[in-house]
């Protein structure tokens, strides 16, 4: 008998849910107005989505499972951005093996804007003396550079190996080593350099230490 019961509240709160649907364009019109824009939207979102999936596969090498977790962070639904950024390393001499593991690593990258976001970093290091095929080389091997702050980073690090080598060459000699380092917090190392120094490392015999 309660299931009974049941079955019949369940068919009928389909029922009132079935009128509802059929009635609502009519009965309460602005449902149209909110609804459909969301459906056009979730179908332009999709062929975004699908459109950058294919492209990260197709033009970088990306696996199907790769580019989907890639879509997650990155997409477009033109190739106005990817090529501009594409085209960018490109004329930095980065060789198309470098440009796809870099976006590999950091498929956000294809949406950024090069001149703003990627040319400062790629500047500072010609700038310490460093050429084109070198600041690939150093960018490739560690790509999430990129994505950290010139200013609050990559400089104070920089200015950190300066208090030990005695040029910039030898300073990029170092990063050249283990680019990796850029990425960490420059008081890491400074811990780390100041610790050394305590036990009475000599400052020649750190900057040994640091260019293995």
């Amino acid at each position: 008998m309660r299931m009974m019961m049941m079955v019949g509240f369940l068919c009928k709160a389909l029922s009132i849910q079935v009128r509802f649907s059929r009635s609502s364009s009519s009965t309460f019109p602005f449902l149209n107005q909110h609804l459909y824009p969301f459906s056009s939207l979730s179908s332009s979102s999709s062929e975004a989505h699908s459109f950058t999936v294919s492209h990260l596969i197709n033009s970088y090498g990306f696996s199907h499972k790769q580019a989907l977790l890639a879509s997650k962070y990155t997409n477009f639904k033109t190739l106005e951005k990817p090529n501009l950024v594409f085209a960018f390393f490109d004329s930095h001499g980065f060789l198309e093996s470098q440009i796809s593991e870099i976006v590999i690593s950091k498929p956000q990258i294809l949406v950024s804007d090069p001149h703003k976001s990627l040319f400062p970093k790629l500047q500072f290091f010609y700038s310490k003396g460093a050429s084109k095929p070198e600041v690939a080389k150093i960018v490739a091997s560690c790509p999430t550079i990129l994505t950290r702050s010139l200013k609050n980073q990559i400089i104070p690090y920089v200015n950190l190996l300066k208090q030990i080598f005695p040029s910039n060459e030898m300073a990029m000699r170092s990063i050249k080593c283990f680019p990796r380092a850029l990425v960490d917090k420059p008081r890491y190392t400074e811990s780390n350099i100041n610790a050394l120094q305590e036990i009475g490392v000599p400052k020649s015999n750190t900057a040994m230490l640091l260019t293995i």
